[in-house]
């Protein structure tokens, strides 16, 4: 067992009333006396309050009451991966005038992996199957399942997730492809893939996401497919979505990197349209290292996408062959691309599907935590949920506004942001900015001729947007930390 996870199932143990007996501990963990007496001199160390004495017994001393201006309770150290050494010194340290002085260090994000994943990965190296195989089957299989899908098919990232549901709907030279401005460039990147067009659209400055009427507005008779972005795990308006595309006769590619495990109206995500792409790099719900899912509710596009992502291999046997033997290679009858996940990061993806249910519950846990601690910094907008939907909360993503945004005034917000984040930075915290404008980067505006302005909601997000840390492994006095600091650098904001 990783040490830090046994560090913190030794505290639990030695919360109950019961005391536990350093041989009892030894043989629980495999490991040897002497280590346990190491591990209780760490928590000794560290400040966590014990009694009992080597051989006989190790019991934590109840706090009293009267002693809660001192120390923090521990509280659901049950999850693996915690950081004990922040937490530790952190909910033991003294207070003075009601801030600590410790500095921790807390990342964006976190990916949780543990002994699980390390066993699972062995698999394909044991056997030598280490291409796309029977793991990458499994995690298919367990996408579908989740999200109730008809099909999935695994590939390297949700870029060329998109790519691949771009090319199996023929959108190439001449089309346009509707994609909201503010999104990671993959979104747009993989429309000018195919040498289609992007038309970028604003969006709601409440929600991070596209607006019906953005994309109404945005129609032209070279319109082929809507790209609505789910982003930091928000659900776009589907239903009015999917009413403009049946009226206009528009495919829907729905961009769900950020979105697994996002519900709207009772139903997954990326199962309206004609495709959903999933995202599983680092910072993701879950993560594969790096890697994506397509999945689709109309499995008559299976073979399309698993011929486009395998170089374009045909299920057929060639014409004029009675039989093809499977130690020949078929014939490929379309320009296809390798866009094949690993097997070992297919069995990455399987135990992390496995443990999804607890990283959901874990992240909206940590979000409501933070809409009540929060939402009484007034400078400080925080996210909004729409009525029906589910977020996943890929990331918890805030608005800077002491003022109501506008083009007069972004550019003093923006560096009260900025200000406002290096401070964070000086206590160990890390933030982002949400994503980008994709219309401001150079790329789009060059090729396009787009002004900041021209979208402005888009424009504004980015400069104001403040995403802070948020992963299932973090726990409450890490979060608390991240509030303390934040309220602090934050006290000087008109």
């Amino acid at each position: 067992m990783h040490r830090t996870r046994r560090l913190l199932q030794t505290i639990k143990m030695l919360s109950q009333p019961k005391v536990v007996r350093a041989t009892e501990l030894a043989r629980i963990f495999g490991i040897s006396e002497r280590t346990v007496y190491r591990d209780i001199k760490t928590l000794v160390g560290a400040g966590i309050p014990i009694r009992g004495e080597a051989g006989v017994g190790y019991q934590l001393r109840p706090l009293k009451l009267k002693e809660r201006t001192r120390h923090q309770i521990i509280e659901s150290v049950d999850t693996a991966g915690l950081s004990l050494e922040n937490t530790l010194s952190y909910i033991c340290a003294p207070t003075k005038d009601g801030s600590r002085p410790q500095t921790m260090q807390i990342p964006i994000a976190k990916p949780w992996f543990d002994e699980n994943e390390c066993e699972a990965i062995q698999k394909p190296l044991q056997t030598g199957w280490v291409v796309q195989g029977p793991e990458v089957e499994k995690f298919e299989t367990s996408v579908c399942e989740f999200t109730n899908a008809a099909g999935a098919a695994a590939c390297t990232s949700a870029t060329t997730g998109l790519h691949l549901a771009l090319n199996a709907l023929c959108i190439g030279k001449g089309d346009e492809v509707i994609v909201p401005s503010f999104s990671f460039v993959a979104s747009a990147n993989s429309v000018l893939y195919n040498r289609a067009k992007p038309v970028l659209v604003d969006i709601d400055l409440d929600t991070f996401n596209v607006t019906a009427e953005s994309i109404y507005s945005a129609i032209s008779d070279k319109t082929k497919a809507i790209m609505p972005v789910h982003l930091f795990g928000q659900a776009a308006p589907m239903a009015q979505i999917m009413e403009i595309a049946q009226q206009h006769n528009l495919a829907v590619i729905e961009d769900t990197a950020c979105a697994l495990g996002t519900m709207y109206k009772n139903q997954h995500v990326g199962t309206f349209g004609e495709f959903g792409v999933f995202s599983f790099h680092p910072r993701k719900v879950i993560s594969t290292g790096e890697g994506g899912m397509l999945i689709t509710r109309n499995a008559g596009y299976m073979d399309s996408i698993r011929s486009l992502r395998s170089h374009g291999i045909s299920p057929k046997q060639k014409s004029g062959d009675s039989e093809t033997p499977s130690f020949l290679l078929g014939d490929f009858d379309r320009l296809g691309y390798n866009y094949r996940m690993t097997d070992m990061q297919g069995a990455l993806g399987r135990v992390q599907m496995q443990k999804l249910p607890k990283i959901l519950a874990r992240k909206r846990q940590l979000a409501k935590r933070y809409d009540h601690r929060l939402r009484s910094m007034g400078w400080l907008r925080i996210p909004k949920v729409e009525t029906g939907g589910e977020h996943s909360y890929q990331a918890y993503v805030c608005l800077f506004a002491p003022k109501e945004p506008n083009q007069s005034n972004w550019e003093e917000l923006y560096r009260q942001r900025n200000t406002l984040m290096n401070k964070l930075a000086e206590k160990g915290i890390a933030t982002r900015q949400g994503t980008q404008a994709i219309h401001g980067l150079s790329l789009y505006g060059n090729e396009f001729g787009y002004q900041p302005m021209d979208l402005p909601n888009a424009w504004l997000a980015e400069k104001l947007s403040i995403a802070l840390p948020l992963y299932p492994q973090m726990t409450d006095a890490e979060q608390d930390y991240v509030i303390d600091m934040l309220r602090e650098a934050g006290a000087s904001v008109s």
